[in-house]
């Protein structure tokens, strides 16, 4: 179960994903912008994906599958769902051509940036999120204003980047809250930024 501030997910043990609440910015991921009383399935793309955990923010959702790969719906405001693909010269140039952004989805959509990896993990704040991937590193991506990336500046990722000053650790845990990150690791130990 993932509560956000107007919205509910829950995962049941079959794979399936239900939402409720608030529709606005499509975050409930059901096609449209509806608000729902009552609960109500979520439709995957690909109807053998199994979903494994989910996550509710602000105003979005992240859904991860028992493959490890991750998939968000809601606003994209920042790019903090991660669904535009911005990495690297000849993709930055497409999108500046293409000049087509995602800022809202209504179903749950691949993060194709993350596709190389398998999460175990994610977690969104208002502005950014961060997303856990094996074996234990942090990327993190959307607005920093309050350095909530851990990048060691304040300048906006469209993509997700690793976390560099922690890629000697083994994270297990990632949060994110307004304008902060939170990351633990196997050792019990605790970092925060922003």
């Amino acid at each position: 179960v993932s509560c956000g501030p107007h919205h509910v997910a829950v995962v049941c043990s079959e794979g399936l994903v239900f939402t409720w609440g608030k529709g606005a910015d499509g975050r409930l991921g059901l096609g449209n912008e509806d608000d729902q009383c009552v609960p109500c399935q979520v439709t995957m793309e690909d109807a053998n994906v199994s979903i494994r955990d989910v996550r509710c923010g602000l105003d979005g959702t992240m859904f991860l599958t028992d493959t490890g790969a991750l998939l968000a719906c809601g606003s994209n405001a920042n790019n903090k769902l991660g669904l535009n693909n911005r990495q690297g010269f000849l993709m930055q140039m497409k999108n500046l051509l293409n000049k087509d952004p995602v800022k809202v989805t209504t179903t749950p959509t691949a993060v194709k940036a993350l596709s190389r990896y398998r999460v175990v993990d994610m977690a969104l704040g208002p502005t950014h999120s961060a997303v856990l991937v094996e074996p234990g590193h942090v990327h993190t991506f959307g607005s920093n204003q309050d350095g909530q990336l851990g990048s060691g500046n304040t300048k906006p990722r469209d993509a997700p980047a690793s976390v560099k000053q922690l890629e000697d650790q083994t994270v297990t845990m990632v949060f994110c809250g307004y304008g902060f990150t939170v990351a633990g690791t196997n050792d019990n130990t605790l970092y925060f930024w922003g």
